[in-house]
């Protein structure tokens, strides 16, 4: 959505402030087509049921968004659904393989225990792809559903080349946990990054960001605050 944002550069009146008057503003020129296999998903609002959403829908679809998430809600509600929906959709759009950490996988180290284990998510994952779990103890691939796991050793750039393999023309998805995302941005190997950050201290657990100095300086950051408190940041190279 952060290059969404910027391919349709919607102009806004200086001096719009809440209760002031709607001015229709020219509609942005459509916007260079997509890469193959992506999609693109745009979220339009109102704060009023007396306020048209008809420039931001033309606007949106003006620019080769194929999924438009749209409602007409205050600024005040606690949650905003269709946005919460937009942003859910975002996960799984054109991914063709993801990597993620051992612990991901399961909640233990060393040698593989023989106890029937397949994954959190049993024979239902919600990744419908190939995953590449990072380990080093190897074994054969699992698979459950339309979800087969296999367990590779390597560097990150050397799991991510067997992750692009696999994916073909689409996308791959770095899916945590934090010491492997960790692993793969200290190595430039991100285009681009989603956090959620909830205001809930839990005390403990890994640290993300651990030695990634100046890692402001290679990312344009936007952030997506949403009433529930939780804020999104997308991190874009």
């Amino acid at each position: 959505m952060p290059q969404l944002a910027k391919a349709l550069s919607v102009p806004v009146p200086p001096l719009r402030k809440p209760g002031s008057a709607w001015t229709e503003l020219p509609r942005p020129p459509a916007a260079d087509a997509m890469p193959a296999g992506r999609v693109r998903i745009g979220y339009a609002r109102a704060s009023t049921v007396r306020r048209s959403l008809d420039t931001q829908v033309d606007s949106l679809r003006a620019a080769g968004v194929m999924r438009i998430f749209a409602e007409k809600i205050s600024t005040r509600a606690v949650t905003r659904p269709e946005l919460d929906k937009a942003v859910a959709l975002a996960w799984g759009t054109a991914i063709g393989a993801e990597i993620m950490g051992r612990n991901k996988f399961r909640p233990t180290t060393g040698p593989w225990p023989e106890d029937g284990w397949r994954g959190w998510w049993g024979e239902d994952p919600p990744f419908h792809t190939p995953c590449f779990v990072m380990t080093h103890y190897q074994r054969e691939p699992l698979t459950a559903g339309d979800t087969t796991y296999h367990f590779v050793s390597g560097t990150p750039a050397d799991v991510l080349q067997l992750a692009q393999k696999a994916a073909g023309d689409q996308d791959v998805r770095l899916g945590g946990g934090p010491t492997t995302i960790n692993e793969f941005l200290a190595a430039g190997l991100v285009d681009y990054l989603h956090v959620v950050q909830v205001p809930i201290v839990l005390g403990r657990g890994v640290r993300l960001w651990d030695g990634l100095d100046g890692l402001h300086e290679r990312y344009s950051i936007e952030t997506v605050t949403v009433p529930s408190g939780a804020t999104h940041l997308f991190f874009t190279r």
